[in-house]
C-alpha cells in the first residue's frame, strides 16, 4: 500500500509545515559551528552527576522536578509554583503554543528569529504576524507593538535574539510590558541571556519582578551551560496560574532522570559556567574584529554567535567553508539570502573558521587584511 499525507486524517494544518531536516553528528576531522551549542563541555561536577544517576535509568523522572526547581527558586528568588521545566526551552515554546493559541489566534514575533516560536503556533492552528527586524539586527518594538491586534495571544521577544545577536534594553522592555494589551501574554525568550548579561547586558527576569501582567521568561542549560545533547529547559511564570496551564498540556515525565540530575550539578556550579560564558565572550569579540578586517559585515552579537554577511549566496559560501573542515549555518528568511551564522568554538576552532573565511572571500582582498 502506497500511503500520504493525503490518505491519512490528519489536521490540514499540518500539510503545510515541513518535516524538520535530518541532521547528524559532524564526521571526525570537521569542526561543528553550527547550532550554537556551548562549545566548552559541561562542569566536571555534571559528569559525576550523570555517571551517579545513570543506574537509576530504569527509573522515570520526578515528575515535578523536586530537587532542580527548589534550586532555581533559590538563586532566582522565584516562588517554585512559578517556575516550570521542560525538555528543552523547545518544548516550554510549544507548550506555550498549545496552551494558549488556537485557530483565529495569533503570536507577534521578530523575522528572522528562532523557528519554533511562530512554528508553534502554526502547529495549534493560529497564525504568524512577522516583523522584520532593523537593518543593524534588532528589534523593531513599535512595529512589534502595532502588529498586535485582539486576536494576539503570545508575543515573542528573543533577547538575544537568534540569528542577528541583537538585545533589548531595559528601556525597551519596560516599554512594552507597559504596552501590549491584556489578552497578549509577554513570552521572553532568554535562550542565550547569560551571553548577554555577562557583556552588560540586561537580565528580563529581574525586570519584570514585579511587573502586573502576564509574562514568561524562558532559558535553557543547552548552550552557556554546556548540556544541549540532554535537553533541559525553565521559565519563570509570572504567575501560579500561568505555570498551571503549562502544566496542563505538558506530559507528566518531560525531564528524564539523568537530565534532571544533570541540571542540579550545572546550576550549583555556577562559577564554572560563568567562567566559559566569559570565555566565549571574549572569542566572539576577538572574531568579530578580525572578520570586520576583512570588509565583511558583521553583526554586533550579544548571544554565542555571529551574522556575518558574505559577498556571494550564503549556501556557496557554506559548501565553500564546509571544504576547509568547518560547518556553519545560512539563515532562511527574506533579505538574508547571503548571510551566514558562525557559532563561536574554542579558540582553535575559530581560528580554522577564520582561515576558511579568508579563503572563501576574495584571496586577494583577504590577504590584505590584519591576521588579528
Amino acid at each position: 500500500m502506497t500511503e500520504t499525507l493525503d490518505d491519512l486524517p490528519i489536521r490540514s494544518v499540518l500539510k503545510t509545515l515541513m518535516t524538520p531536516p535530518q541532521f547528524k553528528p559532524a564526521p571526525p576531522g570537521v569542526r561543528f559551528m553550527q547550532f550554537n551549542e556551548g562549545a566548552w563541555p559541561p562542569s566536571p561536577k555534571v559528569v559525576a552527576a550523570i555517571a551517579a544517576a545513570a543506574g537509576q535509568v530504569n527509573r522515570y523522572g520526578d515528575s515535578h522536578w523536586s530537587r532542580l526547581v527548589p534550586a532555581i527558586a533559590a538563586r532566582t528568588g522565584v516562588a517554585p509554583d512559578r517556575i516550570i521545566c521542560g525538555n528543552g526551552s523547545a518544548e516550554l515554546i510549544t507548550l506555550a503554543s498549545t496552551a494558549f493559541i488556537e485557530p483565529g489566534r495569533n503570536c507577534v514575533v521578530s523575522t528572522p528569529s528562532f523557528p519554533r516560536l511562530g512554528g508553534g503556533s502554526r502547529i495549534a492552528g493560529g497564525s504568524i504576524k512577522a516583523v522584520p527586524v532593523k537593518p543593524d539586527g534588532s528589534h523593531d518594538v513599535e512595529a512589534l507593538l502595532k502588529a498586535v491586534d485582539a486576536d494576539t495571544r503570545l508575543f515573542w521577544l528573543t533577547t538575544p535574539n537568534n540569528p542577528t545577536g541583537a538585545a533589548v534594553s531595559a528601556a525597551e522592555l519596560k516599554h512594552i510590558a507597559a504596552s501590549l494589551p491584556g489578552q497578549a501574554i509577554l513570552a521572553v525568550d532568554e535562550a542565550y541571556g547569560e551571553f548577554s548579561r555577562a557583556g552588560g547586558g540586561i537580565d528580563a527576569l529581574e525586570e519584570l519582578k514585579g511587573v502586573d501582567r502576564p509574562w514568561f521568561v524562558l532559558r535553557t542549560f543547552s548552550k552557556a551551560y554546556g548540556m544541549a545533547g540532554l535537553r533541559v529547559g525553565y521559565g519563570f511564570m509570572s504567575s501560579p496560574a500561568l505555570a498551571e496551564a503549562f502544566h496542563r498540556v505538558r506530559n507528566t515525565f518531560n525531564l528524564n532522570i539523568v537530565a534532571q540530575a544533570a541540571a542540579l550539578a550545572a546550576f550549583e556550579d555556577q562559577d564554572y559556567m560563568w567562567a566559559r560564558v566569559k570565555e566565549c565572550v571574549a572569542e566572539r569579540e576577538r572574531l568579530r574584529t578580525r572578520v570586520g578586517g576583512l570588509g565583511l559585515k558583521c553583526l554586533k552579537s550579544a548571544g554565542n554567535f555571529l551574522l556575518i554577511e558574505m559577498p556571494m549566496e550564503a549556501t556557496a559560501a557554506q559548501a565553500a567553508i564546509r571544504q576547509h573542515g568547518v560547518a556553519i549555518s545560512t539563515i532562511k528568511a527574506p533579505g538574508y539570502e547571503r548571510y551566514i551564522r558562525v557559532t563561536i568554538g574554542l579558540k582553535d576552532d575559530n581560528e580554522a573558521f577564520f582561515a576558511a573565511l579568508r579563503q572563501t572571500v576574495a584571496p586577494p582582498r583577504a590577504a590584505s587584511a590584519a591576521a588579528g
